[in-house]
């Protein structure tokens, strides 16, 4: 594939994710690059809402999932390895608005305080998806493996296509 060819398809997934964004940064949305503590078999101390993944058009092998997660437990979690079956790289991005211009960058973690919530959101914190196996269309799901130190949590995700997506997940 040439580098025009991946110019574009970044450029073109960059926009998508822009434009199918109607959500509000939250405000409770922290990242650290301290290492919490992490409670042994913490793993009942989550509570995931609003998850899904986005279909796109054949061809892309780049999607993005989204969610929220809260940690209903008594210490802070840092969430640090996410992997798929159908995807060779899984990483946390972040999305930002610096000078009208939209940039994304990679985490190396996220910090779950105690008793707050994050959102993984489109334009905002979001799980980057790439090199995926197989195509994904509306109406199939996907399995995202979330590590926290000490536990992971197995997340089932739906695919909703681009173009159902704000009529499907109101958040």
């Amino acid at each position: 594939m040439t580098a025009v060819k991946c110019k574009y398809r970044l450029c073109l997934f960059a926009v998508l994710l822009f434009c199918t964004s109607v959500m509000a940064t939250t405000s409770h949305e922290q990242t650290s690059s301290h290492t919490p503590h992490h409670a042994t078999n913490t793993e009942g101390s989550l509570r995931i809402t609003d998850a899904y993944v986005r279909g796109l058009p054949p061809g892309q092998t780049t999607t993005a999932a989204f969610f929220t997660i809260e940690n209903t437990g008594k210490t802070s979690l840092l969430l640090e390895k996410i992997s798929s079956p159908i995807a060779d790289s899984v990483e946390i991005h972040e999305s930002k608005n610096i000078n009208g211009q939209m940039q994304m960058r990679k985490l190396d973690g996220v910090t779950i305080k105690a008793g707050e919530a994050i959102s993984f959101k489109p334009n905002a914190k979001h799980i980057m998806l790439s090199g995926l196996t197989k195509p994904l269309k509306e109406g199939d799901e996907i399995s995202l493996r979330l590590c926290f130190g000490d536990f992971c949590h197995m997340l089932a995700l739906p695919v909703v296509s681009v173009l159902n997506e704000h009529t499907q997940h109101h958040h």
